[in-house]
């Protein structure tokens, strides 16, 4: 159609770094896998199939292992392709009247993502589709970590020999396979315990998690890895001498998914009384060896981090886990005395932008991208001086790197200290 030959002429005008991050995938009412298909033909660009999208809009007809093998052909041979699964949700839907006539109920729409994967579908669908081109799959669900980790558990147990060829086949493209991500990852031999820094807003919850022993987690904004060992609690100004600091954390015993309701019934007419969250229970709260503070007012959210930083950290900086280049331009910022914030969030109209690494002066603010590709990591963000490195840039250069960073920072009147405006 029309909007199909718009994309692809609009397409062809692309900077040739934006082409080379593109994929398409196929839609839940529009576009089937031969729609975009066809748009392949024309581009190049790969095509993500997507099982749910593929049950719910399939005009054609096509079985699942002859649209996933179209999508398949799309990828180049030395690139795993990627599909999407999920499951359909089931439950009924509890609607809000907005003529403030209450509640009412509505039938499932078979678009929206289960919280957790329905293990006969997915085992029918890889028994069906798995004698081809090997794939990765990416789990589109609610649940996040435990709707894979069950998943797993569900495979071994209802297909354990597709479970055994499946373990053996990704062993072997490890071994095979060049390292992919800059990630800083354990010495050999070793498996950090992993901590998530999760923010405590009120003393209700502080009590809550002391007293009862559990934190909530709304579902619509947990961060990606929400599995953890342990859980901390950075605290904000409703804790006076405590606060703008990680001061305690606790050992995580399990995750459970529930309402709002059922977490606090005494609040059942709460306007998010049905919201899912994931309820982490956890053990006894101790104290940190020493408090974790954050040298500037800034939003924090989450932290995905290792017990080990969270025990060694000198402030909120020291958390934050990145990739060897990365974790490299951190420890010679700290050596040269510049004070930079990492994983910044930058707001720009209605778009947000995270900075790698952010240093505020007097008259402006540096920001500084670890990226593989220096041309996507400049944000057009007012006030903003960017600077980006690739990795083997900081790798064989580290120390020009930095003296670039520095003389950024003094062209704009050298840093802030931290009680400077900002």
């Amino acid at each position: 159609g029309a909007a199909m030959e718009r994309f692809i002429a609009r397409y062809g005008r692309l900077p040739e770094a934006a082409r080379r991050r593109l994929a398409l995938e196929n839609d839940d009412s529009s576009y089937s896998i031969s729609d975009v298909y066809r748009i392949h033909q024309a581009t190049g660009i790969p095509l993500v199939f997507d099982h749910l999208h593929f049950l719910n809009h399939n005009p054609e007809g096509l079985s699942a292992a002859e649209a996933l093998t179209l999508a398949l052909s799309t990828w180049p041979p030395d690139v795993t392709p990627k599909i999407h699964f999920s499951s359909p949700r089931t439950e009924m839907r509890i609607i809000r009247r907005t003529d403030g006539g209450g509640q009412v109920l509505r039938p499932p729409l078979w678009t929206q993502h289960a919280d957790f994967v329905n293990p006969f579908e997915f085992v029918a669908f890889l028994r069906a589709t798995g004698n081809g081109r090997d794939f990765d799959v990416m789990l589109e669900v609610k649940g996040k970590d435990l709707a894979l980790l069950r998943l797993r558990q569900d495979v071994e147990r209802l297909a354990p020999d597709l479970a055994t060829r499946l373990a053996a086949e990704v062993r072997e493209r490890v071994r095979e396979s060049p390292p992919a991500w800059d990630v800083a990852l354990a010495p050999e031999g070793e498996e950090e315990d992993m901590a998530l820094v999760a923010v405590m807003n009120n003393r209700r919850d502080f009590e809550i998690a002391r007293d009862r022993g559990w934190y909530r987690i709304p579902l619509k904004r947990a961060p990606r890895r929400i599995g953890a060992d342990y859980l901390a609690f950075y605290q904000t100004k409703a804790f006076g001498p405590e606060k703008w600091a990680v001061n305690y954390y606790a050992p995580v015993r399990r995750y459970r998914i529930a309402t709002r309701a059922e977490l606090l019934p005494e609040e059942a007419d709460h306007p998010r009384a049905q919201d899912r969250y994931y309820k982490v229970e956890i053990g006894p709260l101790q104290r940190l060896p020493r408090p974790i503070p954050s040298r500037r007012l800034r939003r924090i959210t989450f932290i995905p981090t290792t017990l080990r930083r969270l025990l060694s950290a000198q402030e909120i900086n020291d958390l934050w886990c990145g990739g060897p280049s990365e974790e490299a331009l951190w420890e010679a910022f700290k050596r040269s005395g510049l004070d930079a914030e990492r994983r910044y969030v930058v707001r720009e109209a209605r778009t947000s932008y995270q900075m790698d690494f952010a240093v505020f002066c007097r008259e402006g603010q540096v920001a500084v991208a670890c990226s593989a590709d220096p041309s996507l990591s400049r944000p057009p963000v007012k006030g903003w001086a960017i600077l980006s490195f690739t990795p083997q840039q900081l790798e064989e250069d580290l120390s020009t790197c930095v003296a670039a960073v520095s003389e950024a920072v003094e062209h704009l009147g050298g840093r802030c200290s931290e009680k400077d405006p900002w």
